[in-house]
């Protein structure tokens, strides 16, 4: 059983990783999809065992939610893998074009990802001198309480399937 999750017409892969890639779809028993615009990437026999099960919004965000905002935005809340795909240095980059007028803003950054890669947006934060207002958080097994506790959500990707943080 082969999921899934990101936009097949966009992904930029090594064309041996994207050979295995498509092999690995071919033979698949089921091919788990998020949304129905991705089968048509597929051929039809990939299509014809694709199912599609698309990402449910989590109770604990619907009824978790923030009653009310603040009186000034302040906080801001980015959630993803710390990846290239995510595009963190046009985050950064804008975050700390507003922060040059704004100097009480906040970012939190939620997720993980490769530790070379990790580094290498820690170092970049560092490089924009956003270390006071830019955060790498890592995981947290309580996303839905971060999101209650920022004004913002913030999102650069380069492109997405069906985001699960953009849906919580």
């Amino acid at each position: 059983i082969e999921t899934i999750r990101v936009n097949p017409w966009v992904i930029r892969l090594p064309k041996i990783r994207y050979w295995i890639w498509r092999l690995c779809y071919k033979y698949a028993y089921r091919i788990i999809l998020q949304t129905a615009e991705q089968a048509d990437f597929f051929t039809l026999q990939e299509r014809r065992k694709s199912v599609i099960i698309p990402n449910p919004i989590s109770e604990k965000i619907v009824n978790n939610y923030r009653s009310t905002v603040s009186e000034k935005i302040t906080h801001f809340i980015a959630v993803g893998r710390i990846d290239p795909q995510k595009n963190y240095h046009m985050m950064i980059d804008g975050f700390a074009a507003v922060v040059a007028t704004n100097p009480q803003l906040q970012l939190q950054i939620f997720g993980r990802g490769m530790p070379a890669y990790e580094e290498q947006i820690r170092q970049y934060i560092e490089s924009k001198q956003m270390a006071n207002h830019i955060t790498l958080m890592g995981r947290t097994p309580c996303i839905e309480e971060e999101y209650k506790q920022n004004d913002v959500f913030l999102m650069t990707s380069d492109y997405e399937g069906s985001p699960n943080a953009l849906i919580e």
